[in-house]
């Protein structure tokens, strides 16, 4: 799942920053008889607070290069 929105009032403590922001969320589901029993979700955060500016962007540069030939076993 996909939301969006702008940061109007305090988020975890981080005061109002007025940006627009969008992040994706994961929903697992465990189902017994045809009735939801459990179920977990993950937002990923980590994009979300660099959309607000709270944290920095990572320069591309410093993200290693994975090589096809180097996950060989």
């Amino acid at each position: 799942m996909t939301g969006g929105g702008t940061q109007r009032s305090e988020f975890f403590g981080i005061p109002a920053t007025n940006k627009y922001a969008r992040w994706m969320s994961a929903g697992i589901y465990k189902v017994e008889h045809g009735k939801i029993k459990e179920r977990w979700i993950d937002v990923t955060r980590l994009p979300l607070l660099r959309q607000l500016g709270i944290l920095p962007a990572v320069p591309l540069e410093v993200l290693p290069i994975i090589r096809p030939e180097s996950l060989k076993g």
